[in-house]
């Protein structure tokens, strides 16, 4: 359908995970969007990131969740790059 062009596939579509890409793609650069604000989530996506080789050269993380992007930010002792939160961005906004 028009909302979903590629539902009911055939052959079916099929997004491969994160491990995947990584180990198909391993120079590969990657922007990385966050679309849960869970602690276990930013943890494990902290862990796979920073045992990857120059993962501060390869990732992008972003979320609208300032909650999840402090976390991470935290985690990878900010090796990593992030992008502004919904709060952050707006507050850059707003006091430009």
């Amino acid at each position: 359908g028009k909302t979903y062009p590629l539902r009911n596939r055939v052959p079916p579509v099929r997004v491969p995970t994160l491990q995947a890409l990584l180990d198909e793609f391993p120079d590969g650069r990657f922007n990385i969007e966050m679309k849960l604000d869970d602690e276990a989530t930013v943890r494990s996506l902290a862990a796979v990131l920073m045992a990857q080789p120059r993962a501060d050269e390869r990732f992008v993380v972003v979320s609208r969740w300032c909650s999840a992007i402090d976390l991470f930010r935290v985690l990878t002792d900010s090796k990593i790059a992030t992008a502004s939160c919904e709060e952050e961005a707006v507050y850059t906004i707003l006091t430009a």
